[in-house]
């Protein structure tokens, strides 16, 4: 069986996108506050925290008047606030980090909650960043680091991906799951296809990066076997499959290599943390 851990990170990929892996082009490195910054948000008014110990994998996300948070370990909880789409780019939290699942349901004043819906997304955050530094006692530093990744790079027979124009207002583009192992991707930019794979769905293990000099966006239909953790956790029982691995199958139907290398991560670095009060 996997650890619990395991289970919640392959069900909160599949889950908080409903069936639907959004595409994002990787930032640079974890949403930090710039030292010079001064403006004054609004805080969270009233904030319920309670733990339990299984997780489900239920909605982590920003609501129309605060925060919510159901069943998530606080490792995703700081990805959220700090903007982090990648696996394994958190560092140094305490073994409860991962194993203990906090429902959280946090709200501004009702006077509040008309400027709260004018925040940005990096407002939003910057206020969940300030509820875990207050709950949590949580500080942290951004650090880059040496570490093995793959190298997304063009296969010998060259690319076998159909570049497409994206719609208006949507340049992100997503990866739809049609069935369990059989992906469709929309308008799709290899900087975005690449920190999909990053996620732990994929069961990579490691951050990918982007050196195909592919720049346009991409219609495809990816079809491979996925880790037998992500059957398992999605509740569907791992049956006998002919599906490649996601090496050949990137290589075979989209004419892209997975090369093992090495580079540099930006992580965050846990310095201090504590367990909250529940109330």
């Amino acid at each position: 069986m996997q650890p619990a851990a395991s289970r919640f990170a392959i069900a909160f990929a599949i889950l908080a996108a409903s069936a639907v892996l959004r595409a994002q082009a990787p930032a640079n490195g974890p949403e930090t506050v710039p030292a010079s910054s001064s403006q004054k948000l609004v805080a969270f008014e009233v904030a319920s925290v309670r733990v339990q110990k299984e997780a489900h994998g239920g909605p982590v996300r920003f609501t129309g008047d605060g925060f919510t948070a159901d069943a998530a370990p606080l490792e995703y909880l700081v990805r959220n606030a700090y903007n982090i789409t990648r696996d394994n780019s958190v560092r140094g939290l305490p073994p409860w980090g991962v194993s203990d699942y906090y429902v959280v349901s946090a709200k501004v004043a009702d006077s509040d909650v008309a400027e709260w819906k004018t925040y940005t997304g990096a407002q939003r955050r910057r206020v969940l960043q300030q509820f875990l530094a207050d709950r949590f006692h949580l500080t942290l530093h951004p650090e880059t680091i040496e570490v093995p990744i793959y190298s997304l790079v063009v296969a010998k027979g060259g690319p076998k991906l159909q570049q497409v124009t994206p719609p208006e207002g949507d340049r992100r583009g997503f990866m739809e799951m049609k069935a369990f192992g059989v992906n469709v991707g929309h308008h799709v930019t290899i900087a975005a296809l690449v920190d999909l794979l990053s996620r732990s769905f994929f069961g990579l293990g490691r951050q990918v990066f982007d050196n195909t000099g592919l720049t346009g966006s991409y219609d495809f239909t990816l079809t491979f076997e996925p880790p037998q953790s992500a059957g398992t956790a999605a509740g569907t029982a791992s049956e006998p499959s002919d599906r490649s691995s996601i090496f050949t199958a990137l290589d075979e139907q989209l004419g892209l290599k997975l090369a093992p290398s090495k580079g540099p991560v930006d992580t965050l670095v846990i310095d201090h943390v504590e367990r909250p009060s529940e109330n």
